[in-house]
């Protein structure tokens, strides 16, 4: 299978410092976050080589847990993972997050830092203290990107910690390692 990965969009974005860090001026609108840009690229690779026969990846029956406030960056993020096989779900913040894993466990969690309820470091934290969840593999995707956060992350139990926009290509490898449990 050929490589997959983030490709470059300055072609159809530049850095916009009146939206701050992370976004850029698009052909796809105002304030696009430049990892949700990254990621469409991916999806848009993936979708272009599933139309001209090609397999993505074998099916897989994991249940995936996405936990993400911004609704366009969970959209790709399940679509991207729905067409590696994974069968997904999507928490809009923390407190919906913890209702969904009340009532049924993923086989794994995708977890965001910065959201408007509860820090996903806080629900990290909680799922390692509960021993319902405390083998659960989690991996933060986040734009913190300095190692004081990479560092605080590990420390509250993630498995692993990534840093957007990530190469789904990437993304995938640490699902799988995680899963397979040589990702802790």
């Amino acid at each position: 299978m050929p490589a997959i990965g983030c490709i470059s969009l300055s072609a159809v974005c530049h850095p916009s410092p009146s939206m701050g860090e992370g976004h850029r001026q698009s052909d796809l609108g105002p304030g696009v976050p430049s990892s949700t840009l990254a990621l469409l690229a991916d999806l848009s690779i993936m979708a272009a080589q599933k139309r001209r026969g090609r397999t993505v990846t074998a099916p897989k029956l994991a249940r995936i847990l996405i936990v993400e406030d911004d609704p366009e960056t969970a959209s790709v993020f399940r679509q991207m993972l729905e067409l590696h096989g994974y069968q997904v779900d999507v928490a809009h913040g923390s407190g919906q997050a913890m209702l969904k894993l009340s009532r049924s466990l993923p086989d794994l969690v995708l977890l965001d830092v910065m959201m408007p309820d509860v820090s996903g470091l806080e629900v990290c934290r909680y799922l390692r203290r509960d021993p319902k969840t405390a083998h659960l593999p989690v991996i933060i995707v986040s734009a913190k990107a300095q190692n004081e956060d990479i560092a605080e992350g590990l420390e509250a139990g993630a498995t692993a910690y990534l840093t957007k926009p990530i190469p789904m290509e990437q993304l995938i490898r640490h699902i799988e390692a995680a899963l397979s449990g040589s990702g802790r």
